[in-house]
């Protein structure tokens, strides 16, 4: 009996899944123009500006040692913040012109 590390059906349906995957995006893409924009766009930075929300949160809670430590988890989650709004206005109102 022979032991397989690597389960070859397993890998053919995952390029199966992942095949289907890139195509039903390219034309979920090509049809909804705007809707696409949004899930390529919108969504990360959304995530990008809740994930700066945290750090800050974290920065101000945690008791630490050092300063510097507060201070950087806190200029991080501003920048985060910063980055994710401007790109967001950015792409928002050149969709909308």
């Amino acid at each position: 009996m022979k032991i397989e590390l690597i389960n070859k059906e397993k890998i053919r349906a995952d390029n199966y899944i992942s095949g289907f995957l890139v195509i039903s995006y390219l034309l979920f893409f090509m049809f909804f123009h705007l809707e696409g924009l949004l899930t390529i766009a919108v969504y990360p930075f959304v995530a990008l500006a809740i994930d700066g929300i945290l750090k800050i949160i974290t920065g101000v809670k945690r008791k630490r040692k050092h300063i510097q430590g507060f201070i950087n988890k806190i200029l991080l989650g501003i920048i985060f913040i910063m980055i994710s709004l401007l790109w967001l206005s950015f792409i928002l109102l050149q969709s909308y012109i």
